[in-house]
């Protein structure tokens, strides 16, 4: 009886392992690749990389009215942990 147990939990760690290696498998390949020969040549030539900035500038005042308003809203306390 133990033995089928056994089985069945080997199987449904085979199936999640395989369905993991799936999604792995298709996240990384949607990307390109960050380091590429050329970006290891001028590494390794200059001794530093040029990254371009893809990514926008943070609105430092928007990130700030956030954190205002984060930090003003009004917290219940938390039960105890013992009763």
């Amino acid at each position: 009886m133990i033995g089928i147990w056994l089985a069945g939990a080997a199987v449904v760690a085979l199936i999640a392992g395989v369905l993991a290696r799936a999604r792995v498998a298709r996240t990384v390949s949607d990307n390109d690749p960050v380091v590429t020969d050329e970006v290891l040549r001028a590494l390794f030539e200059e001794g530093r990389v040029e990254v371009a900035d893809v990514d926008e500038p943070l609105d430092e005042e928007e990130i700030r009215r956030a954190e205002d308003e984060f930090w003003s809203s009004e917290w219940e306390d938390a039960e105890p942990w013992s009763r």
